[in-house]
């Protein structure tokens, strides 16, 4: 079940960030330049297989990425004296 999800969210360019099943669409980000930020809409999804039947649970997720690198970040504080 989870394999046919996982599928039709990559044909929608929906990318897979980390190991649990959450999906973000980077096309749709919405850069926070104030705090050199971008935030990634997308889901989460869980399935599982109880005696019941199938329990399908999908919620929205939001992403929050950094612009920028970890040189950038390091030579930063070196510019404000951190050692």
């Amino acid at each position: 079940m989870n394999v046919a999800f996982k599928k039709t969210l990559y044909e929608h360019k929906f990318k897979q960030i980390g190991r649990l099943p959450r999906f973000f669409l980077s096309s749709e980000l919405v850069p926070i330049e104030k705090y050199r930020l971008q935030m990634w809409p997308g889901y989460m999804m869980q399935a599982k297989s109880l005696t019941d039947g199938i329990f399908i649970n999908i919620d929205c997720a939001t992403k929050f990425v950094e612009m920028d690198s970890v040189l950038q970040l390091i030579n930063g504080m070196l510019r404000e004296r951190y050692s």
